[in-house]
């Protein structure tokens, strides 16, 4: 996030856009027609679901192969990951960059 504000600060109004992970996986039609709006793409509701055949595979996540991981879902696993301590030293390391992204 820090990188991300270092590169986009002398960029003028309009140059950038800020996609937030939870607003994609909330409402990826209103995010997916957001992004295209600002490269000038049309939006097609094939956007909104990834194959998983014929794939070029370059690296990253298996789960680009898995037929049942296609949609676009938010994936809440690290609320429970951490202890309470380990949540609190987080939010005290990022909480000025978190917040400025609404978290």
């Amino acid at each position: 996030m820090i990188q991300i504000e270092h590169l986009t600060a002398d960029l003028p109004p309009g140059r950038s856009i800020r996609i937030r992970y939870e607003d994609l996986c909330g409402e990826p039609k209103v995010e997916l027609t957001r992004i295209c709006d600002f490269l000038g793409l049309e939006y097609a509701s094939v956007m909104l679901h990834r194959k998983t055949l014929d794939l070029h595979h370059l690296g990253g996540s298996p789960s680009k192969f898995d037929p049942s991981k296609s949609a676009i879902v938010l994936d809440k696993k690290h609320e429970t990951a951490f202890t309470k301590q380990e949540l609190e030293t987080m939010r005290r390391l990022v909480g000025r960059v978190a917040e400025s992204w609404g978290y």
